[in-house]
């Protein structure tokens, strides 16, 4: 298959379809996989993280689904790699040199968020958080785009935290106010320069991911984290929302009835109350 051409219009319309995803070992990347392998359209799936296990486990898991309810299921590539080291992504652009997929859809769901002041985080936490949060998302983004088909989605993931500066979580609300500003401006681009390509930016607030498992450092986040928490969403509702969101076009999909109040208060307050709020959450 060659990178440009496989087809023309919205992909829930057309047969052969490929993913690839990132972070798609747990949370919100392995979701992504879930549902695009559900679809009968979805032919092929590159599922790129750092564990290959983890990876094997959900393929597993969805081979079993779907052989339990007659479907097909999609051939898989699993690519074991830290999108964190250079030579990691230079691994995943060879892949794509090498075999030229026309790719419909690229969801980059690898990231993630270490909380607390400035020190509590640490230099090397920081630095990974722009490594993987910035840095790899613009790598991976740019790497796929020569080989997006005609009519392909880009949903790039950024956050709630992304509506505004957030003390405690410094560097994690700025790297995921990077991926929106960034993905908002790549869709002009795109559409300036006559790509048939959508990019959509989800800002999820909240979900019962392990996610929190990581980012949890101080008792109030612990509770902000807490899987019952009434503002948390689930994952296959928020992945299948922003799926449908994508296939219309949608630049920026945020979900849940108290994270669309989050994005419309930081449109409307003053972020020095906003951070006020945040520093004695946090």
């Amino acid at each position: 298959m060659s990178g440009k051409g496989f087809f023309k219009g919205d992909p829930k319309n057309r047969a052969g379809m490929t993913a690839l995803i990132t972070g798609a070992s747990s949370g919100l990347g392995a979701e992504f996989a879930r549902q695009l392998a559900r679809d009968g359209r979805c032919k092929t799936l590159w599922l790129v993280a750092r564990r290959a296990e983890a990876m094997a486990a959900v393929v597993e898991a969805g081979r079993r689904e779907a052989e339990a309810g007659g479907r097909a299921f999609p051939a898989c590539r699993i690519l074991a790699l830290d999108l964190c080291k250079a030579e990691d992504l230079a691994r995943l652009h060879a892949a794509l040199a090498a075999e030229k997929p026309a790719l419909n859809w690229v969801v980059q769901a690898a990231g993630f968020g270490k909380f607390g002041n400035w020190e509590a985080v640490g230099a090397d936490w920081a630095e990974r958080m722009i490594d993987l949060n910035v840095k790899a998302v613009v790598r991976v983004t740019e790497m796929c785009l020569p080989y997006m088909a005609s009519g392909g989605r880009i949903v790039e993931i950024a956050s709630t935290a992304a509506f505004c500066p957030l003390p405690g979580m410094n560097v994690y609300a700025a790297s995921k106010s990077f991926v929106l500003f960034y993905g908002r401006a790549l869709r002009q681009e795109l559409r300036a320069a006559g790509r048939d390509v959508s990019l959509t930016v989800l800002c999820p607030g909240p979900v019962r991911t392990a996610f929190w498992e990581i980012g949890n450092e101080t008792y109030a986040l612990k509770r902000l984290g807490r899987a019952d928490a009434f503002w948390m969403t689930d994952a296959p509702d928020v992945v299948r929302h922003t799926l449908r969101a994508a296939r219309k076009g949608k630049a920026v999909v945020t979900y849940g009835f108290w994270n669309g109040w989050h994005r419309r208060l930081a449109q409307w307050l003053p972020w020095s109350w906003i951070m006020a709020v945040s520093r004695k959450l946090i």
